[in-house]
């Protein structure tokens, strides 16, 4: 549903950004796969996440993303999404 859709949209910006911070850049990158565990339903509240390059080729980035709502290690989902750069 659109609980779904919205998780998964959060974790490719967040993807985003961090590829941008590292890469010092505001390069255009394009999702072309992305496996998304989600682990419990979330609730009307903030949102929060973090991810770690995982790999960072000329071509291609692999990112994997974690996010949580109040405490850091109750996650809601983790995802790895591959971009193509």
């Amino acid at each position: 549903g659109s609980e779904m859709c919205i998780r998964d949209s959060f974790m490719e910006r967040v993807a985003e950004i961090e590829l941008s911070d590292r890469t010092k850049s505001a390069m255009a990158a394009t999702l072309i796969n992305s496996n998304v565990d989600f682990l419990r339903s979330a609730k009307l509240e903030p949102l929060f996440g973090s991810a770690k390059i995982v790999k960072l080729g000329r071509r291609l980035a692999v990112i994997d993303v974690l996010a949580w709502q109040g405490k850091i290690d109750v996650l809601v989902a983790k995802a790895t999404l591959s971009l193509k750069l």
